[in-house]
């Protein structure tokens, strides 16, 4: 039901000031948004580059934000705003309930938490008691998987009820093919360190040197990616920025795509690789595996790279026949649970009872 007149303001990161997968996700779900309410996005860029940084530095940052937003609070009905998972980034959150709370005294607060190193934050006694900060200032907290939202309500039972689970979605085009046979592996993503892309090839090199594996990605640390033109042998391609048609098509067209980051809460360029039916080899961290399924052939349980190594190598051994039933289940299991219809119906459950 289309409630334009009600009055909606969204804070966080989007592109193509920001383009990662949080920003991506955001600027999807505000085209939900924008047909049933009034939206009103604050942009925040502040934050976009922090590193380096002290904390009186970071804080600091905040001040533009805060002053944009309190311009436009007043007479706010809900306030949409991504939840970081540190410690700077929930007293942030504070700081933004406050400013719209004082503008706008009902305002409610919906929360999206992009993050699944829930038990690890939550692990100190300072992060549980900020984060007993937000669940009392939210209304709703929208979190990745269920997985995510029974780690945080077997800390705060008495705040289950305002946890939802909103699962991640793409959209996308169909160009997956799913009777080809492809022979190139794939990783798109920036070039950092915290990604795993100098371990991996540093591994293929020692392991896997006649694998082709073509990466793209930004580049942030000009130091960093230097250092892997030098490590990389000539079956290691290191390209630019990859994006829309192109992207699709380069992701449909590949044998695996590859994300060997230990850092993740569940990367949507895993949901745009299975779209496609493209088989992805991915450690089991964060949501990743709740997405896939324990059982998914590309998941590695075993954080390591040489645990990632023997996977690669595992689908190396596939038959053609069994390489293609991979790509098959891959792209059926995002159609049939993460398509964007699935995801809509999730967001309409969240947003629409907020009355």
């Amino acid at each position: 039901m289309c409630d334009v007149q009600r009055k909606l303001i969204f804070f966080g990161e989007l592109p193509p000031s920001s383009v990662n997968g949080v920003s991506i996700s955001n600027y999807r779900v505000l085209q939900f948004l924008n047909e049933r309410f009034d939206v009103c996005s604050v942009e925040e860029r502040a934050a976009l580059d922090t590193r380096g940084l002290g904390f009186f530095q970071k804080a600091m940052s905040l001040l533009k934000p805060l002053k944009d937003l309190y311009s436009v609070a007043r007479g706010n009905d809900i306030f949409y705003c991504n939840l970081a998972l540190s410690r700077l980034g929930v007293i942030k959150v504070v700081l933004l309930v406050l400013v719209v709370r004082f503008r706008s005294p009902k305002s409610k607060v919906i929360l999206h938490l992009h993050r699944g190193d829930v038990k690890s934050f939550l692990s100190t006694l300072l992060n549980k008691v900020l984060f007993n900060l937000i669940l009392r200032v939210s209304y709703r907290i929208i979190c990745l998987s269920a997985g995510i939202k029974e780690s945080i309500a077997a800390v705060f039972p008495l705040g289950e009820k305002k946890l939802f689970v909103g699962l991640n979605t793409v959209d996308v085009p169909n160009f997956g093919l799913d009777e080809y046979l492809c022979f190139e592996y794939l990783y798109i993503s920036n070039y950092l360190q915290t990604k795993g892309i100098k371990e991996l090839i540093l591994n293929l090199n020692e392991s896997l040197p006649l694998l082709r594996l073509n990466a793209y990605g930004g580049v942030s640390d000009k130091g960093f990616y230097n250092s892997l033109t030098k490590v990389s042998n000539e079956n290691i391609t290191l390209n630019g920025p990859l994006t829309g048609v192109a992207k699709f098509k380069c992701i449909g067209g590949s044998k695996v795509l590859v994300m060997p980051s230990l850092n993740e809460g569940m990367p949507l360029i895993i949901l745009e690789s299975l779209s496609q039916g493209t088989p992805v080899i991915c450690f089991d961290v964060g949501a990743i595996k709740e997405y896939l399924g324990a059982d998914y052939l590309g998941l590695v349980g075993e954080l390591t790279y040489k645990a990632f190594i023997e996977k690669i190598k595992e689908i190396e051994s596939l038959s053609d026949l069994d390489y293609l039933k991979l790509r098959k289940v891959s792209k059926e299991l995002f159609w049939s649970k993460y398509s964007p219809e699935h995801s809509k119906k999730q967001l309409v459950g969240i947003f629409e009872v907020a009355k």
